[in-house]
């Protein structure tokens, strides 16, 4: 019988209450049948278990590290609404998102969490989409060049406060965002890039000469919204990371406790389920760093964490490296197409091109991709 989606991780436990015995660690039930390639390789497999492990959890901490500098830009912002320190926040917004996405791979893990996460939307897929839902609706947060009395900042009537903003996200559509990366893009950007330093200051600063009080208090809710989303999204991506810290992190657990076969089985198809995703939201003109006008760093990131699963660094081989031992022309493809110079030109028909390496690479092994 053949596996759809070989190596998938079932938890076998849940989370024991503060005060009990800590549960037996979770395992990743290996597949009924795995592909007969990667089975001959088991020996050499474990190394590879380490690797995505580590990657993971390295990704984590830089990603968890870049949102700490956003949130003391967003600050200084705050403290002093100038040009400097909106372009500083920016800047700082960038390189955050972008560490984060070098981590995005590890989200297509099949990991099933504990109930107890899942029934208080603390599950790994929950937390996904409040951190970096895309595409969004500007206009569900904030003004817009012809609606200056649009979004959550100007509906007076709307409390921000942590459980409305995770009450509101998601509430009509998808799109009607309230969290995440993209909500503080938009903060900092604006529509068409239409945000000014001068739509975060207040009365007590000297550069506030107006006397419309309702622009002011909307600039002070404008203030809450962005410092109450950014430490939400630094609480939320926390989380993640320490769920992946090799020492005690449950996800760390899981993946460490469970075959080397089974993990590099999830580990290739998550590579797939991500160019496969990204290219089909390509497709149909989705961006996801519409008002920052960069996602073309977006893709770049994307990669760079592909790259590292799947090639490595001098240190720390990658997987294809060694399940491709036997096939050298397949996998001098895959360092051509994931060399830095062609990530840092990424286009969408590389992404094609990865996508067909991954199924090429997929028929060598024998393993059934998902459809």
């Amino acid at each position: 019988m053949s596996l759809r989606i070989a190596g998938l991780l079932v938890l076998s436990v849940t989370l024991a209450s503060c005060g009990e015995d800590q549960p037996e660690p979770p395992k990743l039930v290996a597949p009924t049948e795995v592909s007969p390639a990667l089975a001959r390789l088991d020996s050499q497999l474990e190394q590879l278990n380490d690797h995505l492990l580590h990657s993971a959890a390295d990704s984590y901490s830089q990603a968890d590290a870049s949102l700490e500098v956003l949130a003391g830009s967003v600050n200084q912002l705050l403290d002093s609404p100038d040009p400097i320190a909106l372009a500083n926040a920016r800047q700082a917004w960038r390189e955050a998102y972008s560490a984060w996405l070098r981590s995005r791979l590890y989200g297509y893990l099949p990991i099933t969490d504990p109930v107890e996460w899942q029934r208080a939307g603390q599950g790994y897929q929950t937390l996904l989409m409040q951190i970096d839902s895309w595409p969004i609706e500007g206009g569900y947060i904030d003004y817009l060049p012809d609606y200056p009395n649009t979004g959550i900042v100007n509906d007076l009537t709307i409390n921000i406060s942590r459980q409305t903003l995770l009450d509101q996200h998601g509430l009509s559509d998808p799109s009607a965002a309230s969290l995440g990366f993209h909500v503080v893009e938009f903060l900092l950007w604006g529509a068409d890039d239409s945000r000014q330093a001068s739509d975060f200051l207040t009365l007590s600063q000297p550069a506030a000469a107006t006397t419309d009080t309702t622009l002011v208090r909307n600039q002070q809710r404008r203030r809450q919204y962005l410092q109450l989303v950014v430490e939400i999204l630094r609480q939320q991506l926390g989380e993640l990371q320490q769920r992946w810290q090799t020492s005690d992190g449950y996800y760390a657990r899981l993946l460490a406790d469970t075959s080397s076969t089974a993990a590099v089985n999830a580990g290739l198809i998550a590579a797939y389920q991500l160019l496969h995703n990204e290219r089909e939201k390509d497709s149909v003109g989705n961006q996801r760093s519409e008002f920052s006008h960069s996602s073309e760093s977006d893709r770049q990131a994307l990669l760079q964490g592909l790259q590292l699963w799947l090639l490595g660094e001098p240190q720390d081989q990658g997987v294809l490296p060694t399940i491709l031992q036997q096939q050298p022309e397949l996998l001098a493809q895959w360092q051509q197409q994931l060399a830095d110079e062609a990530i840092t030109n990424a286009s969408l028909q590389q992404l094609d091109e990865l996508l067909q390496l991954m199924r090429q690479t997929a028929a060598q092994l024998k393993l059934q991709l998902p459809h």
